[in-house]
């Protein structure tokens, strides 16, 4: 039983016929096999000379060729087999990865205390009263936020507890007092 559907030869013939006498032929004069691509731009490219006198050499980024830079062409050739040339590119001479910028401070955005009298500071230049409340902790309280009590611990439990206690405030309140 056989497909209605055309095979990929079948569509390549009826989509672009070649000739024997136009096509490009498919080795260089130094031997190298092309790919279809490959050798339909080589005859206006000088693919040989590039590899063999190039301006520049790298790897592949996935380690697995080199790429041949001269001038603005580039030639990817794998390292399993050298006489194949995989890829044809064109690369802009100018163009240079964008420098990165590079933070001016060191260390987090936005400082968490350390202590609580360092928190305490804090909340009092944002408006805050600080009473004593029960058990050593002290309470935080804002006059636009009535009702809403802030418990300040004296002895966080972990590294957390200062961040954590940041969030509550910025939730309960709406204040961001980093």
């Amino acid at each position: 039983m056989t497909s209605a559907r055309p095979t990929p030869n079948q569509i390549a013939a009826r989509v672009a016929p070649l000739t024997a006498a136009s096509a490009a032929p498919r080795n260089t004069s130094a031997g190298r096999r092309l790919s279809g691509k490959a050798a339909a731009q080589i005859q206006e490219l000088a693919v040989d000379q590039a590899i063999n006198e190039p301006h520049s050499t790298e790897r592949t980024h996935q380690h697995n060729g080199t790429l041949y830079v001269r001038g603005d062409l580039g030639i990817i050739v794998p390292d399993d087999d050298p006489a194949v040339v995989v890829a044809l590119l064109r690369i802009d001479p100018d163009a240079a990865p964008a420098p990165r910028a590079r933070r001016s401070t060191v260390g987090p955005a936005h400082r968490a205390p350390e202590s609580s009298t360092e928190l305490e500071r804090m909340l009092r230049g944002h408006g805050f009263e600080i009473s004593a409340g029960r058990g050593g902790h002290h309470k935080a309280t804002h006059r636009e936020h009535p009702g809403v009590t802030i418990i300040i611990p004296h002895t966080p439990s972990d590294h957390r507890s200062y961040p954590n206690l940041l969030a509550e405030i910025r939730r309960r309140t709406g204040l961001d007092i980093r």
